[in-house]
C-alpha cells in the first residue's frame, strides 16, 4: 500500500489504537510444544511383541506391520529380551503361572489364566488380578524384579528359585513398587518375610 501525494496515510488504514492487547500479542506468546516421550509405552509395546513372537502364530513381518516397525526391529526387540531373560535367570513365565494357578486351586480358589497377551496373569476368585514374577537366581542373597506395573493387578506373587523348591512372596498392590527385591536366606527374619513370605491365606481373605 503506497502513501498518497498529500503526505497523509490512506483513510482505510485501521486505527492501531482500536486493536486490543490480546490481538496485538496474538501469536507472540506461542511456545513450541514439547513432546515428552513416555518410555513405559515402549516397554509395553516391546513386551507385547515378544509375547506374540513366543506364541509362534505370526511372522516377524506381520508383527512388525501391527506395530508399525520393520521385521528387523522386531527381531532386535526379541533378541534383547532373550538376553535380558537369560541374564536375570527368568524361567519360562507360563510354567510359573501354571504352578501358581494349580496352587490356588489346591486351596479351594478358582484360578483362570488370563492368556499370554493379558495385562495380568491370573484371575483368582473371578475378581483378584494376579501378576506372577519368577526369578531363578539371586544376587547377594536377593532376587530383584524390575518393570512392575502396579496399575495392572491386585496382588504380586514373586517366586524365587527352582519351581517346587522356590520361596513365594504374596504382596498386595498397595505395597508394590516398580522395582522390588526379596531376600532368599536372610540371617535374620526381615520385615518382608514376616509380611509376605508364603502368605497365601491373604488371597482367601481378599
Amino acid at each position: 500500500m503506497g502513501v498518497s501525494g498529500s503526505g497523509q496515510l490512506p483513510a482505510d488504514l485501521p486505527d492501531r489504537s482500536a486493536l486490543d492487547a490480546p490481538t496485538l500479542s496474538k501469536g507472540l506468546d506461542k511456545k513450541p510444544k514439547v513432546k515428552y516421550h513416555d518410555s513405559s509405552m515402549d516397554d509395553d509395546r516391546d513386551e507385547e511383541i515378544v509375547r506374540l513372537y513366543d506364541e509362534g502364530k505370526e511372522t516377524l513381518k506381520k508383527i512388525g506391520e501391527r506395530f508399525g516397525v520393520s521385521k528387523q526391529r522386531v527381531w532386535q526387540i526379541v533378541s534383547k529380551y532373550r538376553i535380558k531373560r537369560r541374564k536375570s535367570g527368568l524361567e519360562n513365565p507360563r510354567e510359573s503361572e501354571k504352578w501358581v494357578a494349580n496352587k490356588l486351586r489346591s486351596m479351594g480358589m478358582s484360578a483362570e489364566h488370563n492368556g499370554y497377551n493379558g495385562s495380568y496373569d491370573i484371575l483368582c476368585k473371578k475378581k483378584l488380578r494376579i501378576e506372577v514374577k519368577h526369578c531363578l537366581h539371586s544376587h547377594n542373597n536377593y532376587a530383584h524384579f524390575h518393570n512392575i506395573r502396579k496399575y495392572n493387578f491386585d496382588f504380586l506373587i514373586a517366586l524365587i528359585g527352582k519351581l517346587g523348591e522356590h520361596t513365594s512372596y504374596i504382596v498386595p498392590v498397595s505395597e508394590c513398587y516398580r522395582c522390588m527385591s526379596f531376600p532368599i536366606n536372610p540371617k535374620s527374619t526381615t520385615r518382608k518375610q514376616r509380611k509376605y513370605r508364603e502368605k497365601w491365606w491373604v488371597l482367601k481373605g481378599s
